[in-house]
């Protein structure tokens, strides 16, 4: 008897199934001003400091006569001399030159020379790449030059000189490419990989660049239009100064050029809580309320408005028509919630049409709701692997979902395979629950090979070249492959033999003093703590453990590697400190556990945390729960197979499914005709699947596009900017199901049509 080889497991796509609609908000992009993203990135301007509100910085005198600076409103640098004066300018991270470009020298200036001001490009070798003469008058002149260059170069630098003797002083000089993108002020190669993402809105301007790390520093969209040499700008939280000569104007137009809806992001009247504890008191907030008013007026304003007037003054009669407004960026607490509820109230009396957006850190405001709550996650592969079901049980009556910024910031490399994929993997998650989530974007969208603060990120570039990391890829993939219907699928994620973690438990605490006492597994108090299972200073009690002190965090952890069901038991009291309770379960290693973090975050929110070999992620969604100090407390976590309660005080907190990490999902969606099938393997093995277009008619394959490496660890590069990058070839079938080979660490979209 022959005995035929087993089907492989099935993917099966419902095409008569009801599926969700996907939003045509569902992709877009984030930007903020990190990694010199604007200033020395996408926005053009070549000099650093170019109005000398920095004082010296990235300038330098030569030989001859010392320069002064004087400050005040507009600052200026005089040199003065009798033999002639040299003053040069490196820009960012050099000059970058490319040949036969036209470059435009603006410089504003006055004072006498007996011979000419002289300006004039060099390579890092001292060649001559361009020069001009640039005239100098008594008065104040703002002069422009035009220098052709002779020849790329990627650090070169400006120098000013003067052979006789003068006097001059500069208030003004700048150095930007004639060539921009669509004629805005923007570099064209990064605007045009934004824009070949397809994005159908732009997140502006930050990120914590909207906070600040004070109330001065805080971005104030009415500094940053008008003429570009009267902006002050302000020193931004991520190591530089930004000119604001990326202002609110040119932001609206990089949007309407690149096609996509603006986003803006207003300052609710707090600094970055993550940097400062900064407010402005609820008496004085009025003006931030108006200028989250007014930006909409000037985005969408008719001309004869205050300030639609403005915007056409700028040169854009024609309204923006932004129609999406986020209340702050990462605020939340007691805080957040009662600046929220003024602006909402606000924006909603004035511009009813106006989709608002809350922040949800954790906790969201409970005074007034929104039509969109925005949502952050850098975690793991393994976490976004394990989260892509994470909607699927989501009050569809709650508001819609933003997933604002989220990466693989855990095992990223500066960027590798392994990170998109359990991009890829989260985001079919999110596709599949389109009615839900409607508005997505990565985070952050560009980085300067030369100021990295911010690591991974989508696009890499210095002074000439740029690449996209495999999550640009991604990115531009699903933003592509994204319209229509998301459809009902079912799939063998190959998770079926994989097994929990321990037994084990443990007590902890983070900068909080703590005592407990009781802890039982099952009714049965752990033996002696191993020596590593313990971090920090502890003291025994009669019938526990107490600690006082701030590490974070303090651990007594009792490892048991066997599987199987159990029930904790604890008893726990905060001494004092800022947060509360660390529950270590399912220990089976001194570094793969789950705990239960109670009070945690500033005592702001509750959840379960779970650690594998690495940085922890969240593995439910937070309670708003908090804990008091000097009382006791009952605390309660049972593990049933992969179903994990946890309980305070006999009031069930949690009800989850312990993550196991997948190895493939599964997802479609279908744009008219066409069905796109995509599926991430996440595992080094090829995958074989059956995959059954369940519905009527026969279907013919169009097209197979395959992002993958030799390793989840490999990397683009400027060398290899397209090591990894989507391949397509064309797709030979015919029928209503076919078996396909998915090969290893790969994000697969098959595209058919019938």
């Amino acid at each position: 008897m022959l005995l035929l080889p087993p089907a492989p497991p099935a993917i099966r796509v419902d095409l008569n199934g009801p599926g969700c609609p996907i939003a045509s908000t569902m992709y877009g992009v984030f930007f903020e001003e990190i990694n010199h993203a604007g200033d020395g990135g996408i926005y053009s301007e070549l000099v650093l400091n170019r109005s000398f509100r920095e004082g010296m910085k990235g300038w330098k005198g030569g030989a001859g006569p010392r320069p002064e600076l004087k400050t005040g409103a507009r600052p200026t640098l005089r040199m003065a001399g009798g033999a002639g004066f040299q003053l040069e300018n490196s820009g960012y991270f050099g000059l970058p030159m490319r040949r036969a470009e036209t470059y435009d020298l603006r410089i504003e200036a006055m004072g006498e020379l007996k011979g000419p001001l002289r300006a004039t490009l060099l390579d890092a070798g001292g060649q001559q790449i361009a020069s001009a003469n640039v005239p100098v008058t008594r008065d104040w002149k703002m002069r422009e030059v035009k220098l052709v260059a002779l020849k790329t170069a990627n650090k070169a630098r400006l120098v000013l000189s003067a052979n006789g003797a003068g006097d001059v002083e500069f208030r003004y000089v700048s150095l930007m490419p004639r060539k921009t993108w669509k004629g805005h002020g923007l570099r064209p190669d990064l605007a045009q990989m934004v824009a070949d993402l397809k994005p159908a809105f732009i997140r502006f301007p930050g990120g914590c660049f909207v906070e600040g790390d004070s109330i001065a520093n805080a971005h104030r969209w009415k500094r940053t239009i008008g003429p570009v040499e009267l902006r002050q700008g302000r020193q931004g939280v991520w190591g530089y100064r930004s000119t604001d000569g990326l202002g609110f104007h040119e932001y609206l137009q990089w949007c309407e050029d690149t096609g996509a809806a603006p986003l803006y992001v207003s300052n609710v009247g707090m600094a970055c809580q993550f940097r400062s504890k900064e407010t402005v008191p609820l008496s004085e907030l009025d003006e931030w309320i108006q200028d989250a008013l007014d930006a909409i007026e000037y985005a969408n304003g008719p001309v004869n408005s205050r300030w639609g007037a403005e915007r056409a003054e700028n040169g854009h009669p024609k309204p923006f028509e932004m129609k999406h407004i986020e209340v702050g960026n990462e605020n939340w607490g007691p805080e957040y919630d009662a600046r929220y509820a003024r602006f909402y109230d606000a924006i909603r009396t004035k511009y009813p049409d106006m989709q608002i957006i809350v922040d949800v850190m954790g906790t969201k405001p409970t005074s007034r709701s929104a039509d969109i709550q925005d949502e952050h996650f850098y975690e793991s592969t393994d976490w976004f692997a394990n989260q892509h079901g994470r909607y699927d049980t989501y009050n569809r009556k709650d508001p819609k979902v933003y997933v604002g910024e989220y990466a693989v910031t855990k095992g990223a490399g500066t960027g590798n395979l392994n990170a998109a994929l359990g991009e890829a993997a989260f985001m079919i998650g999110m596709e599949r629950n389109s009615d839900v989530v409607t508005m997505t974007s990565y985070a952050p969208l560009f980085v300067h090979a030369e100021d990295r603060a911010w690591n991974p990120d989508a696009i890499v570039f210095n002074g000439l070249d740029a690449y996209g990391t495999p999550s640009y890829w991604n990115q531009w993939l699903f933003s592509r492959n994204g319209r229509g219907t998301s459809l009902p699928v079912t799939w063998d994620d190959g998770t079926s033999n994989k097994m929990p973690m321990g037994r084990g438990a443990g007590i902890a605490t983070w900068n909080t003093s703590a005592e407990f006492r009781d802890l039982k597994i099952d009714g049965v108090a752990p033996l002696s703590v191993p020596l590593e299972g313990m971090k920090g200073t502890w003291v025994s009690t009669i019938d526990g453990w107490k600690h006082e002190g701030k590490e974070q965090p303090a651990t007594i952890l009792y490892p048991d590697a066997a599987g199987g069901d159990f029930t904790l038991t604890v008893q726990a009291r905060k001494l004092g400190g800022a947060e509360g309770f660390l529950i270590p379960f399912r220990v089976r290693s001194f570094t793969q556990y789950s705990w239960w973090n109670i009070g945690g975050w500033n005592n702001e929110r509750t959840s379960v945390e779970r650690f594998d070999n690495g940085p922890g992620g969240e593995v439910t969604r937070p309670a708003d729960v908090k804990i008091e100090t000097g009382r006791w407390y009952d605390i309660r976590i049972e593990g049933r197979g992969d179903r994990i309660r946890c309980y305070l005080d006999g009031a069930l907190i949690h009800d989850y499914r312990d993550p196991q990490t997948p190895e493939l999902i599964a997802g479609a969606s279908r744009d008219g005709k066409t069905v796109t099938v995509k599926v991430v393997n996440l595992s080094g093995e090829p995958m074989e699947r059956e995959i059954f277009l369940d519905g009527k008619g026969a279907w013919r394959g169009i097209d197979e596009t395959v992002l993958t490496a030799r390793s989840p660890d490999d990397e683009n590069s400027f060398a290899t900017p397209k090591k990894i990058a989507p391949v397509t070839k064309g797709l030979d079938f015919r029928g209503e199901r076919i078996t396909h080979r998915f090969k290893p660490w790969s994000v697969t979209f098959l595209r058919f049509q019938n």
